[in-house]
């Protein structure tokens, strides 16, 4: 706060001094809340009376302990906690934020400061949210979503929509060769940390020109053909025999650096073998159809991959979420490589961990239209929720008997055909996701349906099999259930989600990650939500506007 005292009041500056504190206190109060009586229609005042920031203070309650042990507190944790609430609610940098609190004096009551008290720069901001990050990464979305659930209880019962949205990773794209050296550079440098004795014995014997290039090297674009395979054969065999020097019980701060050069080399490079001497020539960049569609891209951020989304080619993270038509339930990122069903079960569980919620209805586009996910969904919620979703048919595309044409009988041992014919002979698949039961050629004869079985009406020479999953069950319910009116007036709901997704996206900073890494991106995401749900609270209690009623004529 001010402590100094004008020039101009100097004369009365010994009474002054006795009240000073006081008048400044009585100004400051004055103005905020005239300033509070005049915006209170604005987000943030409706805000400070709805949220309750109570429960996140609480669990911070150790911070200043863990942060500048016997140092004065200058800024407090109900201070600090708004002012995080605050950064994810304007989609704010560090710096735009030091200076909103310092010049906003909406942003400035919000968070608990005077108008003549120091705000919190920067460098304190980021050590809070770095303690946040680290002990309590879900604490502000769970608060906010409990307070929704206790303003709005019928929420929990409302059927979920989910979908995925791609995160654009904080890191450039790196090419083949510069990403395989940064990756030996990030490798060298976590040995160098945990054995360094050792490290030193081997550098001598490493090729540092293909570890890291020449001092003056050409850029890449500027190579012949000839001269990008030479350096790429160069730098492969450098990092090869580099990871050869290292023992093979390594701690995980440096086998994950070895396993993710290992898995650019084998996506990426390929080996030109000589046809006489079996002896590898050279190593040569893989065609764009066998690199892969997912791939690590950057030694920066490791853990974000590419992400082939039909056309688009997207380099980061997968964020998966689960939304109800008004509120974000849960969200939760994966590596960019991850397919999007595969997210659905960790939404689920997230729920029944944190809210003890199963819904009842979970509604997804036709990606997760399989059995296996119908069974998983099942499965988890014990019951509780229905996936629903169209399916993929599977099999051969064409006018014939599917599986989900034949019938199986409770027990799993005997196969009934369309025209009722029965086979009892089955065999595990080899990738045991099932069973293949064969109807003979003998079966088969005379049947009028063979068009539609075989494609064909000559006397059958072959056995006709038909794979049945372990999912069969699920599938045939799911089946069912698409035929249903109720089914078609659930997914015309399905397009809020794309509402939802551009809300976080477009105006809740949820495009770009500000951080490196999944865990950091994944409490980036969870923030974004939080902030999207306060901002969705805000509009869903405007109250609607009275119907225009025309003015009298003036006479």
């Amino acid at each position: 706060m001010m402590t100094t005292i004008p020039e101009t009041l100097s004369k009365i500056s010994p009474i002054l001094c006795l009240y000073w504190h006081v008048l400044l206190s009585a100004i400051s109060e004055a103005l905020f809340d005239r300033l509070v009586s005049r915006t209170h229609r604005h987000p943030l005042v409706q805000l400070q009376a709805l949220l309750d920031f109570q429960p996140i203070e609480d669990a911070c309650q150790a911070y200043h302990l863990h942060n500048g042990l016997g140092s004065p507190v200058i800024h407090s944790v109900p201070r600090l906690v708004r002012i995080l609430f605050l950064k994810y609610y304007g989609d704010y940098s560090l710096r735009q934020l030091e200076a909103s609190l310092e010049y906003n004096l909406l942003y400035r009551w919000f968070a608990g400061y005077d108008l003549f008290d120091k705000t919190a720069d920067r460098t304190t901001i980021n050590t809070f949210e770095s303690y946040i990050q680290e002990n309590y990464p879900r604490l502000y979305f769970d608060t906010v979503l409990r307070q929704l659930d206790e303003a709005y209880p019928k929420q929990r019962d409302e059927v979920q929509i989910g979908d995925t949205f791609a995160v654009e990773m904080a890191a450039a794209y790196e090419p083949l060769i510069p990403r395989l050296r940064h990756l030996a550079d990030r490798l060298r440098r976590a040995y160098q940390k945990v054995e360094p004795e050792h490290y030193h014995q081997i550098t001598p014997q490493l090729d540092w020109v293909g570890l890291a290039g020449e001092e003056k090297e050409a850029h890449y674009t500027r190579l012949t053909e000839a001269e990008k395979i030479d350096r790429l054969t160069r730098t492969v065999i450098a990092v090869t025999h580099f990871m050869g020097q290292l023992p093979t019980d390594l701690p995980p701060s440096v086998s994950q650096w070895t396993s993710y050069i290992e898995k650019v080399i084998f996506e990426e490079v390929k080996e030109v073998v000589d046809e006489e001497s079996g002896e590898v020539r050279y190593r040569a960049r893989r065609g764009s159809e066998r690199r892969g569609k997912f791939r690590l891209v950057s030694a920066t951020d490791p853990e974000a991959t590419c992400r082939n989304h039909g056309k688009k080619m997207d380099n980061g993270y997968n964020a998966s979420v689960a939304t109800t038509t008004d509120f974000i339930r849960e969200i939760s990122v994966a590596t960019g490589s991850e397919p999007d069903p595969v997210g659905i079960p960790r939404l689920l569980q997230a729920q029944l961990d944190h809210h003890q919620l199963a819904p009842t209805k979970f509604i997804y586009d036709q990606a997760a239209g399989q059995g296996a996910y119908c069974h998983q969904v099942t499965e988890l919620s014990a019951g509780r929720t229905q996936l629903v979703v169209n399916l993929v048919e599977t099999g051969k595309q064409k006018d014939t008997f599917r599986p989900t044409d034949f019938n199986l009988c409770a027990d799993g041992l005997t196969l009934t055909c369309p025209n009722g014919r029965i086979t009892h002979q089955r065999y595990w698949r080899n990738d045991g996701a099932g069973h293949n039961f064969n109807f003979s050629a003998g079966q088969c004869r005379g049947c009028p349906l063979l068009m539609a079985c075989r494609e064909s009406e000559e006397y059958p020479t072959k056995r006709r099999t038909v794979f049945i999953s372990h999912h069969h069950h699920a599938l045939l319910l799911a089946r069912t259930y698409t035929q249903t009116a109720t089914f078609r007036a659930e997914m015309k709901l399905r397009p809020h989600v794309e509402r939802v997704i551009a809300g976080l996206v477009r105006y809740n900073g949820a495009r770009r990650a500000r951080f490196r890494g999944l865990k950091k991106v994944d409490f980036q995401m969870k923030m974004c939500a939080m902030a999207y749900n306060a901002k969705r609270w805000v509009q869903k209690r405007k109250r609607k506007k009275p119907p225009n009623v025309p003015r009298e004529r003036c006479v």
